[in-house]
């Protein structure tokens, strides 16, 4: 097995509901990577006081209890602050063990990804008002 460090990519969102942040780890949720999972979740919870987090597993390569303790963290130190949190994108064996211990019961596990705001319809860009090279509009 080849050990993937953990990268974690964060991103938030302010709408009329609260702060919304999403969490993408992506890499091994081991032992290494829960301790950077939970700095980075601590540094984004006590920064955006989040309403809502979602967690999306998509990109992780490897679960285990280490990585699991820190997602449990994570839940009960959003809802005691008022928040919820959600896991998205658990499949094949972080499914697997989420479910097998009981935790599909006590986190909010969902295999769908939520919007945290209602897309709008951008118009169409005019290529006639785009600059000679066709990235930006022309200036006059």
């Amino acid at each position: 097995m080849m050990d993937r460090p953990l990268t974690v990519y964060i991103t938030s969102l302010e709408n009329p509901e609260g702060t919304f942040v999403s969490v993408a780890p992506q890499g091994d949720l081991d032992v290494l990577g829960g301790v950077s999972l939970r700095r980075s979740m601590t540094d984004a919870i006590d920064r955006y006081r989040p309403a809502r987090v979602d967690v999306d597993l998509a990109h992780v390569t490897f679960l285990d209890c280490a990585g699991l303790r820190v997602l449990v963290w994570a839940d009960d130190r959003i809802r005691g602050g008022g928040g919820t949190m959600a896991i998205l994108h658990a499949s094949g064996t972080a499914l697997g063990l989420l479910t097998f211990l009981g935790l599909d019961r006590r986190l909010s596990v969902r295999l769908d990804r939520p919007t945290p705001f209602t897309p709008r319809r951008l118009p169409a860009i005019n290529p006639s008002r785009l600059g000679p090279s066709g990235q930006g509009p022309a200036v006059n």
